[in-house]
């Protein structure tokens, strides 16, 4: 639900995460990026997407998002997709991402 707080241990995550248009806050307990990894190199062209509503995302490092697809919306974030959005983003990391070009 809306304004609902989620804490993420330390660790590293193979996820994409879809906030689904949740006002939401998602936390690592520990509060440094370095302890808290949310990697997709597995299968998920972006590591965080923001389509609507105004989360927040705090203490994480976001890696291995790989938007190089030949079809929209995937060959845009990389690391964090944002639609139209203002999310807030709280002492976060982004490395090791890529984003394709398009031209349309």
């Amino acid at each position: 639900m809306d304004d609902d707080v989620l804490e993420a241990d330390p660790g590293t995550y193979f996820e994409g995460i879809d906030f689904n248009s949740r006002s939401i806050t998602l936390r690592s307990t520990s509060g440094d990026p370095n302890d808290t990894i949310i990697n997709g190199t597995r299968h998920f062209y972006v590591v965080l997407t923001v389509s609507s509503g105004s989360p927040t995302l705090q203490g994480f490092t976001l890696t291995g998002g790989n938007a190089n697809s030949t079809n929209p919306p995937d060959v845009f974030g990389g690391g964090m997709y944002n639609d139209g959005t203002s999310p807030t983003v709280i002492d976060c990391i982004y490395s090791g991402n890529m984003a394709a070009a398009c031209a349309t």
